[in-house]
């Protein structure tokens, strides 16, 4: 998938220091997390010219799956006239190849913070592949981590492209959507064979409803083999586990736990509980109002994609996204339109 249309280059840096929370690494905060990224060069476009767009991805929790998507992009911007430079997509830390690249030294407690400041390395790092204009692209949580990038460097994106944003003030409810913690905490992520894994996946509803490209992606590179302290069912040798998982790392992705630091935190932290912790429940992702409060002073102009029956955001948060958070400060870009008026 991709390989016809793009040349597609591997990179590999360090993320940035010092990570959001303690535990975010398993021994040491010196501790050294590596992410991995995909850079998508368009065969099409060997020699890119000033104003080829660069797009910078943000993917969502658990799923890399998106090389169909650049494949429809890069035909889209064919058929209206402007050029890709290259599309960019960095696993964040705990999960995908940066998670199997990390295993050793992750801790349990990552954050979307952490992704959002290596993101803005990353653009650093390969500043010379990544000129303007640039694009942001993010999907569920990766939306609201390039809120975060745009909002810490305001003028990077030119534009920006939300697909099912997690972006809200409610942690659950029927106009914002009930519990994606739930869903990603009983995800299953171990089964007796990847032919075991392939079965279920295309028995499932949730499945059916993608793309049957994109299936075909997640079935070919969405497993990996169970890693050799892991128990085969029935002593098998065939064992295949969620490729984009590692250890619990896809529920703290949506909510992390309110309480329980080790010793190893004593110097950094004097509570029990997290300084961000939620004041009702037991889980927390502390990193959703808080950008949420913050998108009003978003600059770059920003599409809003949801799909039509997403448990995400029903159509209240969906308006509330694109008619009153976004842009109505005076840093946003409809303060000049509502200045004029």
């Amino acid at each position: 998938m991709s390989r016809p249309f793009f040349d597609v280059k591997e990179h590999v840096f360090d993320g940035q220091h010092i990570r959001e929370y303690p535990r975010a690494t398993a021994h040491a905060q010196e501790e050294v997390l590596r992410l991995c990224a995909k850079q998508y060069i368009p065969k099409s476009n060997p020699r890119p010219q000033p104003g080829d767009v660069s797009f910078v991805a943000a993917h969502a929790n658990g799923f890399e799956l998106y090389e169909p998507l650049w494949d429809d992009l890069l035909a889209a911007a064919a058929h209206h006239g402007f050029r890709i430079r290259s599309i960019w997509i960095a696993d964040v830390a705990w999960q995908g190849q940066s998670g199997v690249l990390n295993e050793a030294n992750l801790g349990n407690d990552p954050s979307w913070s952490d992704h959002a400041r290596d993101l803005l390395h990353m653009v650093n790092v390969f500043r010379a592949d990544l000129p303007r204009p640039l694009v942001g692209v993010g999907h569920s949580f990766g939306a609201a981590i390039l809120t975060q990038v745009a909002l810490m460097h305001p003028r990077l994106f030119t534009t920006m492209v939300y697909l099912d944003p997690v972006l809200h003030f409610n942690i659950g409810g029927p106009a914002f959507g009930d519990g994606p913690l739930e869903r990603s905490a009983v995800r299953r992520d171990h089964w007796p064979s990847r032919a075991a894994a392939a079965a279920a996946f295309r028995r499932s509803p949730f499945y059916a409803t993608w793309d049957p490209r994109v299936l075909d992606v997640w079935i070919a590179y969405g497993l990996r083999p169970l890693p050799a302290d892991v128990p085969k069912a029935g002593g098998s040798s065939d064992g295949a586990s969620d490729g984009s998982s590692n250890g619990s790392s896809d529920g703290p992705s949506d909510d992390g736990p309110k309480e329980g630091h080790s010793e190893q935190d004593c110097d950094t932290t004097t509570t029990t509980a997290a300084a961000d912790s939620s004041p009702v429940g037991m889980l927390y992702r502390p990193e959703v109002p808080t950008i949420t409060a913050q998108l009003p002073h978003l600059r770059p102009g920003v599409c809003y994609v949801f799909g039509g029956t997403s448990g995400l955001a029903e159509p209240a948060a969906r308006r509330w996204c694109r008619t009153s958070a976004t842009w109505c400060r005076w840093s946003g870009p409809g303060y000049a339109s509502n200045a004029l008026k």
